[in-house]
């Protein structure tokens, strides 16, 4: 029997880091799609969506589990979650129904998914990882995100009423600005995480 010299540059496995692997999926793909694409288009969509949808994706792929999760759909258009290739819950349905011209047309909205996602941030230590009804973070700002409207909130310090007769417009204008900037953040950080997860 030979004995190995021990290897003092070996880290323990105590010292390594795991972390979750969320598989690429047409099913995940089609929701970041669909959330990116409301963010840019549809203006009755909130920001916060795709704020919760990044932050909890983030924590499931930072939870210190070593893990394969697949975001998938069965034949019937309902969210599929597998672990380590394990149905692990059949949630809602990803599609909503819409009646034009005496026909029904499918729209895929990824709400049953982005649930399977929420609840597996919340299993990973977010508190609240669902937009709830009349909830404050819809007007809250996050720390990363005061830097970017540094600009408009000085040009909000120079607007005075006496002076301007377009005041409320100017106010308007500044408004607008700054939804954009805060959409084009959280539009950034889905395209981020989505790049780390396809890529692979």
């Amino acid at each position: 029997m030979i004995i190995q010299p021990v290897n003092n540059n070996c880290r323990s496995l105590q010292n390594t880091s795991f972390k979750s692997i969320v598989q690429p999926t047409p099913t995940l793909q089609r929701v970041f799609e669909t959330t990116i694409s409301n963010l840019k288009y549809n203006e009755c969509f909130d920001r916060l969506e795709g704020k919760l949808l990044a932050q909890n994706l983030r924590a499931i792929l930072n939870d210190g589990k070593l893990r394969f999760i697949e975001f998938d759909e069965n034949s019937k258009g309902k969210a599929l979650l597998q672990i380590n290739s394990r149905v692990a819950n059949e949630g809602l349905s990803n599609w909503r129904y819409q009646i034009e011209k005496n026909q029904i047309e499918q729209i895929f909205n990824g709400e049953g998914t982005k649930e399977q996602i929420a609840y597996l941030a919340k299993s990973a230590g977010v508190k609240h990882p669902n937009v709830e009804l009349a909830d404050i973070r819809h007007k809250q700002l996050d720390k990363d995100e005061i830097p970017l409207i540094k600009e408009e909130v000085e040009e909000l310090h120079k607007v005075n009423p006496d002076d301007d007769k377009n005041f409320l417009l100017r106010l308007e204008g500044l408004y607008n600005r700054i939804c954009l900037k805060l959409n084009e953040k959280v539009i950034d950080d889905l395209e981020k995480l989505k790049t780390e997860i396809f890529s692979r």
